[in-house]
């Protein structure tokens, strides 16, 4: 799973991996939790060995440049294939 510590909406602080530990616990075949920490906090709940600070596990001489992969505007972002329960599945692209 990858999530932030917060969010922000309507100016209001959001806690994301608050919300993610509760979804975790009906979840118990997630084994790794990538926490990016948007505020700097690093007091949030954290379960070792499972959750790491992404800026942990990033090498130090990782750039922001390294990680932009561009896209067309028209790319899916995802492709979600039918149960196939009435036949062939198929595919459809969000």
């Amino acid at each position: 799973m990858i999530t932030a510590d917060i969010a922000v909406r309507g100016g209001k602080k959001i806690e994301l991996k608050k919300v993610a530990n509760e979804a975790l616990k009906s979840c118990p075949s997630v084994r790794t939790v990538l926490v990016c920490s948007r505020d700097g906090d690093k007091s949030v709940a954290m379960e070792r060995p499972r959750d790491y600070f992404l800026d942990e596990v990033l090498p130090t001489d990782a750039k922001s440049s390294d990680f932009i992969e561009y896209m067309d505007s028209n790319d899916p972002l995802f492709m979600l294939y039918t149960s196939g329960s009435t036949g062939k599945p198929k595919g459809m692209e969000f």
